[in-house]
């Protein structure tokens, strides 16, 4: 009576496992959809519109006109390829270590930086450490990393930016300080503390159930802090 019991009991177990890591994928395939939707499907739309424009202006005669919608359409495919290699990332499975996302956020950061002529110093602890990360926890910690660094590009007016990304025990830390101006909501400029980029920043936090810490003073640059717990993250 026990062993059959028992043995009950187990399938049990291995039933509710497998309908829970099924709803896992799921939502994972739910939010690539959405990802996909959101933003490829915008940005297809907009080269679409981008291309009809250029016809209508090269009916009229606008040569000048029709190459500024040809560059347009240029510029916003170099981003979406971009994005789209984003997204691969994310999903590739033999690339969901931590070292793995702290490698290609140095990468990314380099490139970014290197472009704008804005100097970077990178600092980590992560190496040669094996811990398994999922697909959604990469990607918000790595579309944190990219929203605050391309506010930076835009807002700061910096020089140089220094990126620690630290594990201590069962968190990962990651600071991002630039020698920029900082927040300043002077002359009727909008605040990027306020913005709808530092509300997905908190938003993708919340999600991790990580905190944020913001300092910032005008001219002396900003201190963007983000402590997450990661040990609790299992592959799907």
């Amino acid at each position: 009576f026990f062993y059959r019991r028992y043995e009950l009991r187990k399938k049990y177990i291995s039933r509710q496992v497998v309908i829970e890591r099924q709803k896992a994928v799921d939502l994972e395939r739910s939010r690539i959809a959405r990802d996909f939707h959101d933003g490829i499907g915008a940005t297809l739309s907009q080269i679409s519109i981008s291309l009809d424009v250029a016809n209508q202006k090269l009916a009229d005669n606008d040569i000048v006109g029709a190459r500024e919608e040809v560059n347009f359409v240029s510029k916003t495919l170099r981003n979406l390829m971009e994005t789209l290699r984003e997204i691969i990332w994310t999903l590739d499975y033999a690339h969901n270590k931590l070292e793995d996302l702290v490698v290609n956020i140095r990468f990314y950061a380099a490139r970014l930086l290197q472009s704008k002529g804005l100097k970077l110093n990178f600092n980590t602890n992560v190496n040669n450490i094996d811990i398994p990360l999922t697909s959604e926890f990469r990607r918000n910690i790595f579309f944190i990393i990219k929203e605050v660094l391309n506010n930076i590009c835009k807002h700061s007016k910096a020089s140089g930016v220094d990126i620690n990304i630290m594990l201590k025990q069962s968190r990962l830390t990651l600071e991002i300080l630039d020698n920029g101006i900082g927040f300043c909501n002077t002359n009727g400029i909008q605040d990027p503390l306020y913005g709808k980029g530092m509300e997905n920043i908190r938003m993708r936090c919340n999600v991790l159930s990580g905190t944020l810490d913001i300092t910032s003073q005008s001219e002396k640059g900003t201190s963007i802090l983000i402590n997450v717990p990661i040990l609790n993250n299992e592959n799907i």
